[in-house]
């Protein structure tokens, strides 16, 4: 009788052993999607940083262009933005080559007055004002999101500590692990 008594309780703790080391598994798993989120949203804000701040250097020069031509679709479906375009009719500097510009936009006016900033050794590599507001807000917004999962990934290491030291005097108190 004692001895069938021993041999459940062994039992039952060898399955709580076998169910500790499961769950150990699976949190060593939701750890490491936490940090390859981290990585991930990371690494998409410093290339955003990285894009931004190469923008601003390169981009010295200033030409001034006015819009001409906007056209807005408004979107049938609510959820969506409406659409447009606009031609942007530049005052020459003598060294930016386009006189206008084709841009998509909703967001411009018609005779209104928008800066282009552009490389002057690739004048092919501009951008409008404003257009670098919308980077900085998806940058911060997935700085963010970071936040959450490394602090996932933090308490999830120390949850899984304290675990195993757990799983250990489970094992040891079941003479599995002297």
């Amino acid at each position: 009788m004692k001895h069938k008594a021993q041999r459940k309780a062994r039992q039952k703790l060898q399955e709580e052993i076998s169910t500790k080391k499961k769950n150990i598994k699976v949190k060593k798993g939701a750890r490491f999607v936490a940090l390859l989120l981290v990585m991930v949203t990371c690494a998409i804000s410093l290339y955003g940083a990285y894009d931004l701040v190469n923008k601003a250097v390169r981009c010295k020069n200033t030409v001034v262009g006015v819009v001409t031509n906007a056209k807005i679709i408004p979107s049938s479906n609510p959820r969506k933005a409406d659409r447009g375009w606009a031609d942007l009719v530049i005052e020459s500097d003598g060294v930016f080559p386009d006189s206008v510009l084709s841009i998509d936009s909703a967001y411009y006016a018609k005779k209104e007055e928008i800066a282009v900033h552009y490389d002057p050794k690739d004048t092919s590599f501009y951008y409008l004002d404003g257009d670098l507001d919308e980077p900085i807000t998806l940058m911060i917004a997935f700085a963010v999101l970071a936040v959450p999962f490394i602090l996932l990934f933090v308490y999830s290491g120390k949850v899984i500590k304290e675990d195993k030291k757990y799983l250990n005097e489970l094992m040891e108190k079941s003479g599995l692990k002297g």
